[in-house]
């Protein structure tokens, strides 16, 4: 194995120093801190090989090194600031969904996720609407997840609602917090199979209503899809609900009126690769993923970008601009069920007969400002994520090819098209990467008005 040789002995004991830190920095150091003229390349047996071609190899290692390093000292030491992608390509959301365009000023800010907002979106590779031959279907979240009329999937999954369960530091102002608004933390069967059981302190549950804009692509000889959710595509809005009893002061802060309401758009989006038909469409209509025995749908979100303390939570939320602020979730699996059916993870579900999704995830998730103080900012709690797609009433959505689990006015291979009566809107240009489970693939898509 190549190695610098350094020649001085100062030289030789900065090395030694280096390697005692992070091994980033003592890979990368170990090339830059020998001189372009006091160098060797080491050979086989340790000795120098004082070769030109050595020389010129060197070279081109410390030009690399001294590059890597300062990308490496960046990435560290700027922190946060420089990998996130929430900022001014991804401004605050603060309103009603419900919020129209032009914005109403009695409905509070421009919107959380409303229907102006999908207007606009980035889409596929610069074009505001999906590939060509695939197929866009308009999603409502917050559910519940319609009843197919299979008996298994309606004892399984029929009423499931979305929802966003919030939990505070075990040492913050905020552990202490009891819910004392429907939808509660318990009962739930996942979290409490004791239907009497008192609701545990440190955690809030509360509604997730928002879109997702999904694209799909033909069936491909096996009958399976995906189904492609690009950048700004899916947009959460966990409700207001104020942190409440239990909840003490903190730096100044008063707690029990701040509000959990939080608004994330997914940046970048995803893929759900390989939907393919059920097992036995005449016990369950499930999604199997073209695996023996392999039921379920999950999603990779690289990130969700999202707002946290709009002033006037609830009735007329709006930007603060003192106090509202962004933060990024990290990556984000739905579906994937890691840790295995820890909290509320399992495999997701894709139920060809209605159209309908639902997609579980028990991880932590960052908050910054009021919020932050009072739940405590990075507290490796779990929150638990269940998001419940619904198509949009009149929207087609993919055929199976098995009339046991068809839905009606399903589309078969051919692209449709539908349209969305929201006024356009304007808003910066990002890229978008699409992350599938073992495939990365990046485009770079502006904003356009579109007809959805």
């Amino acid at each position: 194995m190549r190695s610098c040789a350094c020649s001085r002995p100062a030289e030789r004991e900065a090395v030694a120093a280096e390697r005692a830190k992070p091994r980033i920095f003592a890979r990368l150091f170990s090339l830059t801190v020998c001189s372009a003229s006091r160098y060797s390349i080491a050979g086989a047996n340790g000795a120098p090989t004082g070769s030109r071609k050595g020389d010129q190899m060197i070279r081109t290692q410390l030009a690399l090194g001294i590059a890597a390093g300062g990308v490496a000292m960046a990435l560290l030491a700027g922190g946060a600031a420089l990998a996130s992608r929430c900022g001014e390509q991804n401004p605050p959301r603060c309103g009603l969904d419900s919020q129209t365009e032009p914005p109403d000023p009695a409905l509070g800010g421009t919107g959380g996720c409303t229907d102006a907002s999908m207007v606009g979106l980035p889409m596929y590779n610069r074009t505001g609407t999906c590939r060509p031959g695939d197929t866009m279907v308009i999603y409502d979240i917050g559910g519940p997840f319609p009843d197919n009329g299979v008996p298994y999937d309606e004892q399984t999954v029929a009423g499931k609602e979305a929802f966003l369960t919030i939990r505070a530091g075990d040492g913050s102002a905020c552990a202490h917090m009891v819910d004392t608004e429907d939808p509660k933390v318990c009962p739930d069967p996942a979290l409490c199979p004791d239907p009497m059981s008192p609701q545990p302190e440190g955690a809030i549950k509360v509604p997730l209503k928002g879109f997702a804009i999904g694209c799909w692509t033909p069936p491909d000889h096996n009958g399976c899809r995906d189904l492609a959710l690009y950048t700004k595509s899916v947009c959460l809005h966990a409700q207001h609900q104020f942190l409440g009893p239990g909840c003490t002061q903190a730096d100044g802060v008063d707690c029990p009126n701040v509000s959990v309401e939080q608004i994330a758009m997914d940046v970048p989006g995803t893929k759900a690769r390989r939907m393919c038909p059920p097992p036995d469409p005449s016990n369950s209509c499930r999604a199997s993923r073209g695996k023996v025995g392999s039921l379920g749908m999950k999603v990779w979100f690289g990130a969700f970008c999202a707002t946290n303390n709009c002033a006037n939570p609830g009735p007329a939320p709006e930007v603060d601009p003192v106090k509202t602020c962004e933060v990024q979730w990290g990556a984000t699996k739905p579906g994937y069920n890691i840790a295995p059916f820890h909290g509320i993870n399992e495999p997701g579900w894709y139920d060809w007969k209605t159209g309908a999704f639902k997609l579980d995830s028990s991880r932590g998730k960052p908050t910054c400002g009021d919020l932050g103080k009072c739940l405590g900012e990075r507290t490796g709690k779990d929150w638990d994520l269940r998001i419940v797609a619904v198509p949009r009433s009149g929207q087609a959505v993919p055929c199976l090819g098995n009339p046991l689990c068809d839905a009606p006015g399903c589309f078969a291979g051919a692209p449709t098209t539908t349209t969305a009566t929201a006024a356009p809107t304007t808003t910066t240009t990002e890229s978008t990467t699409t992350t599938t489970e073992s495939t990365t693939t990046t485009s770079t898509m502006p904003l356009t008005t579109t007809t959805l």
